[in-house]
């Protein structure tokens, strides 16, 4: 029976699916007390999943998530933001860091080499956060069907692209703000590219090169999660908050979150919020598609929600609620 699992602040939980409303309670699956953020798994084997989890660095699970072995902590006491599986290399992770730094694994985890030619990228000096904190690698993407592509988006410091598996990164980000939280190419498409920022949507036709703020339909300025339905006509969804993380607990609207869909590849927008609660308080931080069909998606909140809608549904329903802040999801078979 196939089952949700969920990053979240606290642990992660399984949400059981295709069950009676009364057999679907989330339970703490394993890694209380851990953040997990995000969740990947193996292009091989769906029961191998892979997580980040901060200072406490990689963890593997070949057990559909129920046990864990911690593999690699970053040295220097960096800390590990985010992780992608390959989308055809079964055992190769890519890993982003703060401070901000590319590492990458071809054996599941166990060893890493850091791809070292992102450090000499001629506008370094441009990466920056809010102290104490530092920039940091949030998004993560290899190309399905064009392996040696990789993506790299650094908050705040921009785009960056590698054409050789990481042996050389272009800068791309003329017209684009910097503070970037996921970036991500149009299915068959070689030059459009689409990023969330922290001022909006952006839409690139020449391979990031040149970009464009896209803003028609959209009415929310900050957005994080974006998913590309693999199958044509490739629908779009992002989902965005009226303003950055600290409003998202106060205020009466708090996040005031919405979810947006595009299907003419990211030019105009409709907003695609049937079923939610209105305002949705906390962010939506994360979309997920279910393995056997990308057009049946999934939405965690911060506000410890998870939203399902179903293939061909017109609308999401709540399926889980009482959670800590969901930041990622994937599905077990």
């Amino acid at each position: 029976m196939p089952a949700l699992l969920a990053g979240t602040e606290n642990g992660l939980y399984l949400v059981p699916l295709d069950t009676t409303e009364a057999d679907r309670a989330p339970r703490v699956l394993a890694l209380e007390g851990v953040e997990v953020d995000p969740l990947a798994t193996d292009a091989g084997d769906l029961h191998v999943v892979y997580a980040a989890t901060g200072e406490d660095g990689f963890r593997r699970s070949r057990d559909g998530g129920r046990t864990w072995e911690q593999l690699w902590k970053p040295p220097g006491g960096a800390s590990l933001y985010t992780i992608v599986s390959h989308p055809s290399k079964s055992g190769t992770v890519y890993a982003g860091l703060e401070p901000a730094a590319v590492w990458q694994s071809e054996d599941g985890g166990i060893t890493w080499q850091e791809l070292h030619a992102l450090q000499g990228v001629p506008d370094k000096d441009l990466w920056r956060f809010f102290p104490p904190r530092q920039a940091h690698v949030r998004a993560l993407t290899i190309v399905q069907g064009s392996p040696e592509t990789i993506y790299v988006g650094i908050e705040e410091g921009g785009v960056y692209i590698s054409e050789d598996g990481g042996q050389s990164f272009q800068s791309r980000n003329e017209g684009l703000y910097r503070d970037i939280h996921k970036v991500f190419p149009y299915p068959g498409s070689s030059q459009l590219l689409l990023a969330t920022t922290g001022d909006g949507l952006y839409r690139s036709e020449d391979s990031g090169r040149h970009w464009a703020h896209i803003t028609t339909g959209i009415t929310r300025s900050y957005t994080v999660p974006l998913y590309i339905e693999p199958t044509y006509p490739h629908t779009v969804y992002v989902a965005a908050a009226s303003a950055p993380p600290p409003s998202w607990e106060r205020g009466e609207r708090r996040a005031d979150a919405k979810i947006f869909r595009s299907q003419d590849q990211g030019v105009t927008w409709e907003e695609w919020t049937a079923g939610f609660p209105s305002p949705q308080k906390g962010m939506v931080f994360c979309l997920g598609p279910h393995p056997t069909d990308a057009t049946h998606l999934f939405a965690g909140t911060t506000d410890g929600r998870i939203f399902q809608r179903p293939a061909r549904g017109e609308a999401w329903r709540s399926v889980a609620e009482g959670l800590p802040p969901v930041y990622s999801l994937v599905v077990q078979p």
